[in-house]
């Protein structure tokens, strides 16, 4: 477990284009108190670039399910999850991640940080 104020305990949210298409990713902690923010980039990503939204959770070292809720909706498809969202996603028996797509394969293109919580 990370020390209280580390950088692994900082969440950030990043929008990255690959090949035209946005990838949401999060890294750090996702936890009640960050749900909203990726609720909010989840949601600001849909309206812009239609769904279904690709989020990337590889960079998640803890979740729990009020994390995870915004990131589970018809209209998301997680492309990669670290091995504990894994083990979470797991243990509410829902299916695992599926991989990237062809077209989020392509290098990125450009990435923007859209926010971070403490």
């Amino acid at each position: 477990m990370p020390s209280p104020g580390s950088e692994e305990d900082t969440l950030r949210v990043e929008v990255r284009h690959r090949g035209g298409a946005a990838v949401v990713e999060v890294h750090g902690e996702l936890d009640a108190a960050g749900a909203p923010l990726v609720g909010a980039v989840v949601e600001h990503v849909a309206a812009r670039a239609g769904t279904p939204v690709a989020v990337d959770l590889r960079a998640v070292p803890f979740a729990d399910t009020h994390g995870l809720a915004p990131v589970l909706g018809r209209d998301v498809v997680l492309v990669a999850a670290s091995a504990p969202v894994r083990r979470l996603l797991r243990l509410m028996g829902l299916p695992d991640v599926r991989g990237l797509p062809p077209v989020l394969r392509r290098r990125r293109d450009r990435s923007r940080l859209v926010g971070a919580v403490r």
